[in-house]
């Protein structure tokens, strides 16, 4: 199996300095767990080598340097996708909610990327690039359904990154959010971070704290006890809608994680529109996945309209 050098560069942020090295970095989730299981991994701190054991505090930089294999714990797997779009540059699918994008620890089957491994082999995936991630240029969150574009060799997975960095896409979801709102239109724009208290979580900031975040929402129908929503976003922030519709008392249904101890029920969200130029050509693309079952099922339910 091919395998890379990795190097990578952390600045450690809302330590207390009572943290180890490896829980700290395993907290942010950008580097595998069993990198520190490897021998031959190499960990230095403000310059100095270290031990994984190590504690860290607030600036502290970190540097990894260790190998990884192409597709580690990653399998082919014959899994039907709902395809939308496709040429010799791209693919776009409507992604069903449930399926993780990119395989990690404790999802490893029934991903993405399993699926287009055996939709395409090994051989479309840029072994270049930094990031072990074959045709992935921008991703949904596991319970997040709809459109989605997957590059199809490396020349345009680089171009469409390119795209997706600088904002050229148009990104459109649909939401049912808890509770009425005053007005049909708003706009959110704050800074985005990761949470101090739960490095697995992210919270809103000012500007110049985080990374910028622009979120546009139109509400579309009014219920008793939710909206269903019209969300266009400007940046794509991890966790950016979630975030930022609670923020204003408004969580997505179903968010088990900012949703303050919601329902139990699916995720209401879904990425409705997805547009984009195609890599090679410079065509717009636009391409809609329709409303799933789940939010016609739920809205059904919420018939005293207001």
């Amino acid at each position: 199996m091919p395998s890379r050098t990795i190097e990578k560069q952390i600045v450690v942020s809302g330590s207390d300095g009572k943290t180890r090295l490896d829980k700290y970095v395993a907290s942010l989730g950008e580097v595998p767990r069993s990198v520190f299981q490897d021998r031959n991994v190499q960990i230095a701190v403000n310059g100095k080598k270290q031990k994984k054991s190590v504690l860290v505090h607030d600036g502290d930089r970190i540097f990894l340097t260790y190998t990884e294999s192409f597709f580690e714990g990653v399998k082919a797997e014959d899994i039907p996708l709902d395809v939308l779009y496709e040429d010799n540059d791209v693919l776009v699918i409507d992604k069903a909610q449930g399926m993780v994008v990119h395989p990690a620890a404790g999802n490893w089957d029934g991903t993405l990327v399993g699926a287009l491994l055996f939709r395409y082999g090994s051989g479309f995936a840029d072994e270049e690039s930094d990031e072990l991630r074959p045709g992935i240029v921008h991703r949904l969150d596991k319970d997040t359904s709809g459109t989605m574009v997957v590059a199809r060799n490396p020349e345009s997975q680089r171009r469409l990154v390119e795209q997706f960095k600088a904002h050229t896409t148009r990104k459109v979801y649909i939401a049912i959010v808890k509770g009425c709102f005053p007005s049909d239109h708003g706009v959110i724009e704050t800074g985005i971070k990761r949470s101090d208290r739960d490095r697995k979580k992210f919270c809103t900031c000012p500007l110049d704290e985080g990374k910028r975040a622009s979120t546009e929402y139109q509400i579309l129908r009014r219920y008793r006890t939710c909206s269903l929503a019209r969300i266009t976003i400007k940046t794509g922030r991890t966790h950016q809608i979630r975030v930022h519709m609670s923020s204003i008392g408004h969580p997505v249904v179903g968010d088990p994680i900012y949703g303050r101890g919601d329902d139990k029920v699916a995720l209401m969200l879904h990425a409705f529109i997805l547009s984009f130029d195609q890599p090679m050509t410079g065509r717009r693309l636009t391409f809609r996945s329709p409303m799933p079952e789940r939010f016609k099922q739920y809205l059904n339910g919420q018939r005293s309209r207001i």
